[in-house]
Parts: C-alpha cells; structure tokens; sequence
C-alpha cells in the first residue's frame, strides 16, 4: 500500500492553484503551479483587513502583492517531489506545507522583540 497524505492544518478555502489556511489567527496563501513561476509553491501571509472572511479575501492576483506578504517567518517558496508518473508527490507536498504552518503558528504565537 502506498503512503496517503494528511496535512494537519486543515485548509479554508481551496481554489484550482491555491490553499488559504488559517493559522494563528493569521490568513495563509499556498499557491502552486502558473501562479506561483518560477517556483512549485510560494506561501504568502494576510497582513491586510483582519475583518475579511476567507471566502471574501482577494486572491494573490486581485490583490497585486498589497496585503498577501511573502511568508515573514522563513520559507516563502518550495519544491516538492514528483512521483513516478511525473505528477505532484501529494504526500512530499503535505509535509513541507505541515512544517511551514507550524513555522508560521509558531511566529505568530510567540511575542516577538520587534511588537513590543
């Protein structure tokens, strides 16, 4: 039997290239594919209206870079592993985006010296 994948955040709105999650209290955008050239996969975090609901939020495009910031907590861009019929290791991709929400939840969640 082959490995499944489960992502541990669960995601808030999907769409056809993107993923929003809500982590920490914070909107995060996962895009993938034309959307995110050059690279796999870039995370974008909402710094923008705090009143928006997800299904409100203007997508990366709509929003030209204005409130959808580049992950400020590390990663902003990622690859992920193809499997042998050359599609997307679903699998590869669930953990790297588990461990960059994590990052995310921890950076959100921990006072940092430059809030004070």
């Amino acid at each position: 039997m082959g490995k499944t994948w489960n992502i541990k955040h669960s995601w808030v709105r999907q769409g056809g290239d993107y993923e929003i999650y809500r982590v920490a209290g914070k909107f995060v955008l996962v895009v993938w594919g034309y959307a995110a050239q050059p690279d796999d996969c870039t995370v974008h975090v909402w710094q923008g209206e705090p009143t928006y609901t997800a299904e409100e939020l203007p997508l990366l495009a709509e929003d030209g870079g204005t409130h959808w910031v580049k992950n400020p907590a590390g990663c902003a861009a990622f690859s992920f592993a193809v499997d042998e019929d050359g599609n997307p290791d679903w699998f590869d991709y669930s953990e790297k985006v588990d461990a960059i929400l994590d990052e995310i939840e921890a950076y959100y969640s921990n006072p940092r010296p430059d809030e004070a």
